[in-house]
């Protein structure tokens, strides 16, 4: 393979493939079908996967708030 096609993006999606992969084992596609949803749905996840981070790091540092354990509120009010 040559060099153009190992960019970090391309790495990046090689990586979303294989964490999809390894969530279906038996999963199979076309090359629509992957673009389409294998790359969306692991995006998804890891999109979820970081806000509930981010929302941890910002209710340690004192900015965010959790209220009745589903919402979330700024504290600097």
């Amino acid at each position: 393979m040559s060099q153009e096609y190992c960019s970090d993006q391309s790495i990046y999606v090689a990586h979303l493939i294989e964490e999809y992969l390894r969530s279906h084992p038996e999963a199979m596609d076309s090359f629509d079908g992957i673009s389409k949803w294998w790359i969306t749905r692991q995006k998804l996840h890891e999109s979820v996967d970081s806000v509930n981070s981010a929302l941890h790091i910002l209710i340690n540092k004192g900015i965010v708030e959790k209220i009745e354990d589903e919402y979330y509120r700024y504290t600097k009010r």
